[in-house]
């Protein structure tokens, strides 16, 4: 074998190794998931005055009762009042300015959420497993659950 040759061989055999990285890396490319698209930009990106806030709405998952806890407190004719309580004055307009500002530049994140979107799931099969086999001889003993 020539020079000439030895050389074609390994540029075709380098050339059939890049192209097997490049269809490699293309297949394994993990998919776009629906949702996360806007991952990266800013929740309120026209929210530039913390000051011009009329309200305030919070939200909290509560792991120990499984539910998203809501609090909110809203700027009525420039009173702030606590809706949920029947418009109780709110108190602490420094700390409710800050709340506001808080939210200026917040960016919107995906490794949290799809990792409690999983776990969601995983616990709706475990518990329609339980479910499951909870029914399964109840007839004898109907006070043993899973």
């Amino acid at each position: 074998m020539n020079q000439m040759t030895r050389t074609l061989v390994f540029v075709i055999a380098a050339s059939l190794a890049v192209i097997g990285a490049i269809f490699a890396h293309i297949m394994t490319r993990p998919p776009t998931v629906a949702g996360y698209s806007d991952v990266g930009e800013l929740f309120y990106p026209t929210f530039i005055e913390p000051a011009k806030a009329t309200a305030i709405r919070v939200a909290a998952w509560n792991s120990l009762t499984n539910q998203v806890e809501r609090f909110e407190v809203r700027n009525n004719d420039g009173q702030w009042v606590i809706p949920s309580h029947q418009n109780y004055p709110a108190d602490g307009e420094r700390q409710l300015a800050r709340a506001a500002a808080s939210a200026m530049g917040v960016q919107r994140r995906a490794g949290r959420q799809r990792t409690e979107v999983v776990a969601r799931q995983v616990r709706r099969r475990r518990s329609t497993r339980r479910s499951r086999l909870a029914g399964a001889g109840t007839d004898r003993h109907p006070h043993h659950h899973l």
